[in-house]
Formats: structure tokens, C-alpha cells, sequence
């Protein structure tokens, strides 16, 4: 029993740290890595994949240096990283739906309008988003492992004819 205790212990403390926004922003090229698997080398999704973890790092980075809370930063960091690699799948499902219409301008004022939203939202004084954490770390992680649980199947077959 005590074991338990240390391992909820410790996993408690390793999930109240908000590490979300590195996972949310890694899924995009993974998902994107596991859809493709056995068309693209694996290797091919290493950049990108670094790019974008650095760059919600970034993002992170400068919106806890301007609200000097981490749960804020962190909360608002997933959303606009949420919103800025949305655009894409909304862009297509529009023009799939309208194809004859210009609706590009629209959109993209849309979407300034909903980072301007979300910005408001999680500045309100009251809101600390600290609670959320945990279960945005656990969905975060299970964005992940789906994201994994395709490509590892294949890079390992692709290592086992490599060996062969």
C-alpha cells in the first residue's frame, strides 16, 4: 500500500504541472506522422516536430512573461495552438462545402476575432485555470499515445527489414 501512495504521489505531482501546451502542439505532427505512416519516413516528421514544440515553448514562454501566472499561460498557449493549426482542417471543410464562394478574408477575421475572444476570456481576474491541468495534461498524454500507437508499428517492421 505504501507504494501506491508513492506512485500517486508522484504521478499527482508530475500531472499538476502544466505541460499540455508541448503535447498539444507536438499531436498536430504526429497525428499528421501516423495518417501518413507508410508513406512518408519517419525521420521526415523530426523537424517539424521540433519546430513546433519549440515554437509553443516560445508561445509559452512570452505569455507567462505577460501574465506572470503559469495555469494562465499555459491555458491560453493551447487554445491559440489549438486555433492556429484548426485553421487548415476549417479552411478545407468550408471549401469542400462552398467551393464557389471567397470566403479567405472572412475566415481569417474570424479567427483574429476568436483569438481576441480567448485572450479576454483567460485574462478575467478570477479565472486561474489551475484545475484544469490535470485533466488537460490526461488528455493531452491520450493525444499522444493514439498518435504513437500507429507509428511505432511501423518504425518497428521498417527496423526489422532493416535488419534482415
Amino acid at each position: 500500500m505504501g507504494l501506491f501512495k508513492v506512485i500517486r504521489k508522484k504521478l499527482g505531482r508530475w500531472f499538476s504541472i502544466p505541460w499540455y501546451p508541448f503535447a498539444i502542439s507536438a499531436y498536430p505532427v504526429l497525428a499528421l506522422m501516423a495518417t501518413n505512416v507508410g508513406q512518408v519516413d519517419i525521420e521526415a516528421g523530426i523537424r517539424p516536430l521540433f519546430f513546433s514544440v519549440v515554437l509553443a515553448g516560445l508561445l509559452f514562454f512570452v505569455l507567462w512573461l505577460f501574465f506572470r501566472r503559469v495555469y494562465k499561460a499555459a491555458f491560453l498557449a493551447t487554445l491559440w495552438l489549438a486555433l492556429f493549426f484548426s485553421y487548415g482542417h476549417v479552411y478545407i471543410t468550408i471549401d469542400e462545402k462552398y467551393p464557389d464562394s471567397n470566403y479567405t478574408l472572412w475566415l481569417a477575421v474570424a479567427w483574429i476575432i476568436l483569438f481576441l475572444l480567448t485572450l479576454v476570456w483567460v485574462t478575467r481576474p478570477r479565472l486561474t485555470f489551475a484545475s484544469s491541468t490535470v485533466t488537460l495534461n490526461v488528455v493531452a498524454l491520450a493525444l499522444l499515445v493514439m498518435a504513437a500507437w500507429e507509428i511505432v508499428p511501423e518504425v518497428e517492421s521498417r527496423s526489422a527489414h532493416a535488419l534482415a
